[in-house]
């Protein structure tokens, strides 16, 4: 993988001076062992790690690279789910984000060199509690309701 991405990397610095960003979209999921997911999870998580390893290896290069690690957000994503599998009528309205305020913390974040970028505060809460741990055995139950 080193050898094919990095040429496509360097063609972009060079066409861009030297300066650019890639911003993955990932998932706070990436955090999150739920069981039924493992799938998107593992996908979301495997997608920060590569961005964090991005990042180090292209910053000599004016190249910044975001893992955007949203929550729920208002979009056409969830149309287009199964509702037994999801409803997003049973998650509360505080626990959404807009399109925009994702995309205002994803900038924000990459003008500040951040790797992980997860908008909105209660997410970066639960981002927080779940780099300790502490809530994993949690997850299987709040899995459950769904």
């Amino acid at each position: 993988m080193h050898q094919t991405l990095h040429p496509m990397l360097h063609t972009a610095v060079k066409a861009a001076r030297r300066a650019g960003a890639i911003i993955n979209v990932a998932s706070l999921a990436a955090f999150f062992p739920v069981p039924g997911s493992a799938l998107y999870c593992g996908t979301k998580a495997g997608l920060v790690s590569l961005s964090r390893v991005l990042d180090l290896e292209e910053r000599g290069h004016g190249i910044r690279v975001q893992a955007l690690c949203p929550g729920f957000v208002h979009t056409e994503f969830h149309d287009a789910l199964d509702r037994e599998q999801f409803d997003p009528d049973r998650i509360p309205e505080f626990m959404w984000c807009s399109a925009e305020e994702v995309v205002a913390a994803s900038l924000a974040a990459l003008k500040k060199r951040q790797v992980i970028c997860v908008p909105g505060a209660q997410y970066r809460a639960l981002y927080m509690l779940a780099r300790t741990g502490l809530l994993n055995p949690l997850v299987p139950l709040a899995a459950r309701r769904r």
